[in-house]
């Protein structure tokens, strides 16, 4: 089973419990489509461009981008396309988390820790030190590891 399959049977699992606490949701409208949807896309498609030119891309931008699209969409088919896209971007960055936790043994930093964007990312290898929970509190931390560099996180 890969991770995405294991991802997806988390998603079905919520599914199921969605539908055992509030029954099948057919008669909500989608509400989309509105002229300030459309705004505020271009707005965070901005943002989001921004953030990933100067190297200070998230998945939060990247899942709020995707989300700010289908908000935006009024034709149906297209619509169900951008929802797509926000499910497998949710998906992606689940299974990022995932290998994130499997590469520190597990561990996840307490709450409220200060965490470095870059040790999440690049695992410590760019990381100033500078409250960074991964660099100095974590024993699976390895400065000369080429192989640690770079783990496909960022898109």
């Amino acid at each position: 089973m890969t991770d995405t399959d294991k991802v997806l049977c988390e998603v079905a699992d919520e599914r199921g419990r969605q539908d055992a606490k509030w029954g099948k949701q057919n008669d909500h409208p989608d509400g989309t489509g509105t002229q300030s949807a459309r705004a505020s896309t271009a707005l965070i498609r901005d943002a989001y461009q921004q953030a990933f030119a100067r190297g200070a891309g998230t998945w939060s931008l990247i899942l709020a981008e995707e989300i700010a699209e289908a908000f935006a969409e009024s034709d149906r088919a297209k619509l169900r396309t951008e929802l797509i896209q926000v499910a497998a971007v949710a998906v992606a960055w689940i299974e990022a988390i995932d290998r994130r936790a499997t590469r520190r043994g597990g561990r996840t930093p307490p709450a409220g820790t200060p965490i470095c964007n870059e040790c999440w990312i690049h695992d410590c290898k760019n990381c100033t030190g500078r409250n960074c929970w991964h660099a100095e509190r974590d024993e699976h931390y390895v400065e000369d590891d080429e192989d640690e560099a770079t783990d496909g996180d960022t898109p």
